[in-house]
């Protein structure tokens, strides 16, 4: 086991000036990251604003199309039970395709042709497209 001798530290002057420039060196950094930082959270804020804007532009032409397809569901149907008390007051034979009308459109799923929101898109700006529930 040897012992080593212990390396004594001397002390050194103190110069401010060496002092003064590490106290620069370091709010210069800490200026660096804080800009960084903030440019970093601009960006992230940017991010989150245009994924909200998107969001709520696919939920406006989403409840538009419910609109149109829900209003034009509503006027099939009273169509479809107006058609049905003629043919029932009549005694008609037609009643039996009627309720196989009325049937097929109930089981139909309104959302079924949101899978495509592009279709979708150009269908509502198309004032000639016909809507078929």
């Amino acid at each position: 086991m040897s012992i080593k001798a212990a390396t004594v530290v001397q002390p050194t002057m103190f110069d401010p000036l060496v002092a003064f420039r590490e106290v620069l060196q370091a709010a210069d950094a800490w200026v660096r990251v804080h800009e960084e930082e903030v440019t970093r959270r601009t960006a992230i804020l940017a991010a989150r604003d245009a994924a909200i804007a998107e969001i709520q532009a696919k939920s406006q032409l989403f409840m538009s199309y419910l609109e149109r397809s829900f209003d034009e569901r509503r006027d099939m149907f009273s169509s479809l039970f107006a058609r049905l008390d003629v043919a029932m007051a009549q005694g008609s034979g037609d009643v039996d395709a009627i309720l196989g009308a009325i049937t097929t459109l109930a089981a139909k799923s309104p959302f079924a042709d949101l899978r495509d929101i592009e279709m979708v898109k150009s269908s509502l700006g198309d004032p000639d497209h016909e809507w078929v529930v």
